[in-house]
């Protein structure tokens, strides 16, 4: 079998023929080698956007040889896949014409190549340049054999090459961006039949395509613009195409609304030729970019246009991608044979000590279990943990006599190693658990026909983008007890090679009393063993569909990745069950995400709508945590406090939330610890521990991870104990205790983040006068007694509470003096005018005039000398977001010009907080009051 990456030059690259079918054009560039400088300018100007020269024929069939060796060696297997560097590039090239800077279309004469030579009646292009490849679109238009995936800017037509058919793009597209496009669009088609892209991001897309058409995947590079960028996403990919583990994305979220706009309008169009869309048809409307062409495009003013600098971006050098030593380790039974490439070997004897560890555990965690096979399996899984932990070797895969017995094993080892806090874990099974635990999500899929196809449909739809979304360091994938597991292998095998991008590769396949055929997927997969092609799957079933995109819906409320704008539908039926987890803590109830797959035949008759269970049975809410809601038991005199709704609602209260989160995920960043859900990150105590202990300096003496309510509590009073004796001046310990914080109450825990911000001076500005109403509810002689009660958390003078945090000169100035502001103000606007005015701007009211953030971006640029481009900030901004954009631009402008970073919030400078605004116009002014 071929394994290795190809790299290939060679001058016998030129004994290819072109497989070019305009004769005409062909023998014309033939004869540039005998032209004139004036001859070859000429023939220049018949063609767009191109220029020849007396070697570009030479060049050209080097650059077409290049590619089509790669293909010979791919596909006769003496490699497994490959990467050609080729010049001048191709995918503009037209079979008549030259176009923008491409002579032939190199990859499109190897996509008729290939299929000439092989026979083959399926290719699919992608192609991520940042122009639209219009070549390769219009030379495969007619052909149903080749699919053209292309994403590139668009600009409303106003980016090169400026065509109509280059619509449904978007603009400035983000690591999110390019993930949203291959789960919601490529990766559906594709196993049926100026951008902001990190480098790293270019492994992961590497990644998703490897299990497509059995490996055989060639990389075309045919040039690009940031040399910097270039090299690094280059050798990104090439360490993919090698196997090495991919690294972690970190800040995924939702796409921008302009690539959100142009999945929905693909899905649209595409909807009637592609089955995983027709879900969609009925309810989705295109909406073309194009009559955006008629507004005015504001230019530059030509004087900020002369004696400018250029900002270019500049990415870091990505960190190092290191492999263990070996790929995968495999523990199976003696009589199930498997294959083993490369890197991949079997699990010898068990050490000694694991022995004793797991002997040791079993007796204390599982007493009432006798059966020797699960504790085989329990020296099994440990031996390939601790290698995986020690980074000895990158994934496992164990045969096991009990998946959910062994799933709790794992959880149990990983937390006594404190390996990782965050582990996500898709499960099979054959029904769907009694534990309803936090975050569990059972999605259900028809048996028979179709049922494949639904099965990979979920995968990208809610599969991988919650595991990217989550970014965890660990995954375990579960196949359990069920009548479909031997009948999805090579499906399996697909669902565990796509996410081998995640958790760098760290994963863990626990396979229950399997056959050959589901041992030799897995780890074909792990190892990244070429895997055998789905084939062309029936359509999945409407009903699955149907009930997937439900799924997404709601879940994309918190989970922003999953957004499309796909509209919800119904759903009925009987299903197979399938599941995703995603655990944090370590913790076996926290951070729950998952889908079962159970098997169930279809019915005969016409399917009835099914009464879906109640919210409280699936998932109640997906922050950073996964939780299902709690009932109220209420007893005798017994009072409950709850947060009144319409608080939960309230945007200061909402602005104070993330004010808090955005401090302590700085404060953690570190610990590698992100919250995005305060009362379901930390009613634990875990991250409540991690922040004080940075903040104070002091390590408290607790465990670091604790598993029961007991433990947890035992941890917070310990916690709680520390943190009252060090805020006793502050008098607010009677606002938490270490009930209402293990009960999740959002309103003592963000009193006790408050608390914590203000004594030890947290570098942020806090939302004044932010309060919510509380409900208290009192159950007397059987009769529930309700109050409502206002709780005030912030305000004016929260930042002199203790008397610890810095007030400003304009604390006092608004407190004490307010009649003296006009003074400030205008000697503010004489300052800012002496460098707008250069622009014919004016600006006469400081607290509304910088809202939108557009002069403060302006005024940087002069203030530094350079102009700064367009596409960075919104001209003309519209929305809230788009304006706080501008804002944080322009204090990331500040911050590379020497300045620290504002107090101020982006968002209060476009709420018109005037003392904000002030903050960061006399910032400005104190450093360049001197300057011209």
């Amino acid at each position: 079998m071929a394994s290795g990456s190809a790299l290939i030059f060679d001058e016998e690259m030129c004994r290819y023929s072109l497989l070019w079918p305009d004769e005409e054009y062909l023998e014309a560039v033939k004869r540039t080698p005998e032209m004139s400088l004036e001859e070859l300018k000429a023939f220049s100007m018949k063609f767009n956007d191109v220029y020849f020269h007396q070697n570009i024929y030479h060049c050209g069939r080097l650059a077409v040889g290049a590619t089509l060796e790669l293909v010979d060696a791919v596909m006769k297997k003496v490699v497994r896949n490959g990467l050609a560097l080729v010049r001048p590039p191709g995918h503009h090239g037209q079979f008549s014409a030259a176009c923008g800077f491409c002579v032939f279309n190199n990859v499109a004469i190897a996509a008729y190549y290939a299929k000439e030579k092989y026979n083959l009646n399926r290719v699919l292009i992608v192609d991520w340049d940042v122009h639209h490849g219009q070549g390769i679109q219009y030379s495969f238009e007619e052909d149903p054999s080749v699919l053209y995936f292309s994403w590139h800017r668009f600009e409303n037509q106003s980016f090169w090459p400026n065509l109509t058919e280059s619509d449904y793009t978007s603009v400035g597209m983000t690591n999110s961006d390019y993930l949203a496009a291959f789960f919601h669009i490529l990766l559906p088609v594709a196993y049926q039949g100026e951008m902001y892209a990190s480098p790293e991001i270019f492994a992961h897309l590497t990644q998703l395509l490897m299990p497509l058409a059995e490996g055989k995947l060639c990389v075309v590079l045919e040039g690009g613009y940031n040399l910097t960028s270039l090299s690094q996403s280059v050798c990104q990919t090439v360490q993919t195409l090698l196997g090495d583990p991919c690294p972690r994305l970190l800040g995924l979220g939702c796409a921008c609304d302009s690539a959100l706009e142009s999945i929905e309008n693909v899905q649209s169009i595409h909807s009637s030729y592609w089955s995983c869309f027709q879900h969609l048809e009925a309810e989705t409307e295109t909406r073309s970019k194009l009559p955006r062409l008629s507004q005015k495009v504001e230019e530059p003013p030509e004087t900020l246009k002369k004696n400018t600098k250029s900002v270019d971006v500049a990415w870091p050098e990505p960190l190092a991608r290191t492999a263990a030593p070996l790929r995968t380790l495999v523990a199976a039974p003696a009589g199930l044979d498997v294959t083993l490439q490369n890197g991949c070997q079997r699990l010898g004897d068990a050490s000694e000590s694991t022995a004793k560890e797991v002997q040791s555990i079993w007796e204390k965690h599982f007493p009432d279990y006798t059966d020797k096979g699960v504790l085989q399996s329990f020296g099994n899984i440990t031996s390939v943990l601790d290698q995986i932990i020690n980074k000895e070797v990158c994934n496992g895969c164990v045969v096991v006599s009990d998946a959910t017995l062994c799933s709790r094993w794992v959880f149990q080892h990983t937390k006594l190693s404190q390996f990782e806090r965050k582990v996500f874990v898709v499960q099979i099974c054959a029904a769907e658990p009694e534990d309803q635990s936090d975050g569990h999500l059972s999605l259900c899929l028809r048996a028979g026909k179709g049922f494949v196809a639904g099965l990979m449909q979920v995968v990208f739809s809610l599969v991988l983008p919650l595991a990217y979304e989550f970014n965890p360091g660990f995954v375990l994938m579960v196949c359990g007890e069920s009548e479909v597991k031997n009948s999805i292998a090579s499906a399996w095998g697909h669902m565990t090679c796509l996410l081998q991008g995640i958790a760098e590769g760290h994963t863990l396949a626990l396979l229950q009393d399997c056959d050959g055929a589901l041992l030799e997927s897995t780890v074909s997969a792990l190892s990244g063993t070429p895997l055998i092609s789905l084939g062309v799957p029936e359509a999945p079933n409407l009903v699955d569909l149907q009930m997937i995109e439900k799924q997404r819906q709601r879940l994309q409320k918190h989970w922003s990745i999953l957004r499309s704008k796909a509209p919800p539908l119904g759903d009925n039926g009987h299903f197979h069950s399938f599941s995703t987890r995603a655990f944090s803590s370590g913790v076996f109830e926290t951070t729950d995400l998952t889908a079962e797959l159970m098997a169930t035949n279809p019915p005969r008759a016409s399917p009835q709508p099914v009464k879906m269970k109640k919210e409280e049975s699936l998932l109640g809410k997906l922050g950073g945590t996964l939780v299902r809601k709690k009932k109220l038991k209420e007893e005798e005199n017994a009072e409950r406090t709850i947060l009144d709704p319409s608080s939960r609602e309230d945007i200061n209260f909402k602005d104070l939330q993330k004010v808090l989160i955005d401090w302590i995920n700085s404060e953690l960043e570190e610990e590698r610890i992100i919250v995005k859900d305060l009362e379901e990150d930390l009613y634990d105590g875990q991250v409540l521990q991690k922040l004080f202990e940075k903040l104070s300096g002091c390590k408290l003496n607790v465990a670091e991870v604790t598993q029961s309510e007991i433990g947890q509590k035992q941890k917070l009073q310990t916690l709680l104990e520390s943190v009252n004796a060090t805020l006793r001046p502050l008098h607010w310990s009677s606002e938490w205790s270490v009930d209402a914080i293990h009960s999740k109450s959002l309103v003592s825990i963000i009193y006790l983040l408050l608390a914590l911000a203000i004594y030890y001076a947290a570098p942020i500005r806090l939302p004044e006068h932010v309060s919510v109403q509380i409900i208290t509810v009192t159950k007397k002689e059987g009769i529930l007694h309700t109050a409502h009660v206002t709780k005030q958390l912030t305000s004016t003078t929260t930042e002199m509470m203790i008397g610890r945090s810095e007030r400003d000169a304009f604390d006092t100035l608004l407190d004490h003096a307010p009649d003296k502001l006009n003074v400030v103000k205008t000697s503010l606007i004489t300052f800012v005018n002496k460098h707008l005015n250069k622009l014919n701007l004016e600006v006469t009211e400081l607290d509304t005039q910088f809202a939108d953030g557009v002069y403060l971006v302006l005024l940087m640029g002069l203030l530094e000398n350079y102009f700064v481009p367009l596409y960075n900030f919104y001209l003309t901004p519209e929305s809230f977001e788009q304006k706080v954009h501008n804002v944080a631009f322009a204090f990331e402008l500040m911050q590379d010009g020497g300045l620290q970073k504002p107090k101020a919030r982006p968002e209060d400078v476009v709420n018109l907080n005037l003392k904000s605004t002030l903050r960061v116009l006399y910032n400005l002014f104190t450093n360049y009051k001197n300057s011209d």
